[in-house]
């Protein structure tokens, strides 16, 4: 549905599902966000803000942390937020890639203390 609506506007490249892999590299490269149907934990760490194209998410402290937007599935409202995170002349990009990640910062693993290295 999104397609006719996003097709061919400057700064937006529209693809099949990507694998983990893929999505992880595109999103750590140069992509400045991306709607997404679920919510995400990674992007914030990476400091790209989240579209959610749901009316609810399992994240919630992604919305009060503020790195995360809940946009639904009407095409006219991922269009407009996608638009507003592009332009950032408002600057929503910047405050959502600021926020406070409140999933961690990815370095809990290294700071374990795993069975046998005590």
């Amino acid at each position: 549905m999104i397609r006719p609506l996003l097709t061919g506007v400057e700064g937006i490249r529209l693809t099949d599902p990507l694998d983990y892999a893929a999505t992880v590299a595109a999103v750590a490269s140069r992509a400045s966000s991306s709607p997404t149907p679920a919510g995400s934990k990674r992007k914030p760490h990476l400091g790209k803000p989240v579209l959610v194209m749901r009316r609810e998410t399992e994240r919630p402290e992604g919305l009060v942390a503020g790195t995360l937007r809940l946009v639904g599935a009407d095409p006219a409202e991922i269009v407009n937020w996608s638009r507003r995170l592009l332009e950032n002349t408002d600057g929503v990009y910047t405050a959502m890639a600021r926020a406070s990640n409140p999933y961690g910062d990815g370095h809990a693993a290294e700071r374990m203390r795993w069975p046998g290295s005590w």
